[in-house]
């Protein structure tokens, strides 16, 4: 699982530790992996089908670009 682990890191590594669901299915990532890091808590769902890395190194504005991450459309 480790190695998944890693491999699911990088994904959200090269989206500056956000991720979705498409985007993690499109790399091979099964749901299952997805509620175990859930669960783990290494990751944390924004909204339905947006996850958020728990440990990248975010700056102070990270909850607003979890609310843009949640809706687009949001000011």
């Amino acid at each position: 699982m480790n190695d998944i682990k890693k491999e699911i890191k990088e994904v959200f590594i090269q989206n500056n530790g956000y991720s979705t669901l498409k985007e993690l299915l499109k790399n091979k990532v099964h749901t299952l992996y997805i509620r175990k890091l859930l669960d783990e808590n290494l990751i944390e769902k924004v909204k339905p089908g947006i996850y958020k890395l728990v440990d990248f190194d975010y700056d102070n504005l990270s909850s607003y670009i979890d609310i843009c991450k949640a809706n687009p459309a949001a000011v």
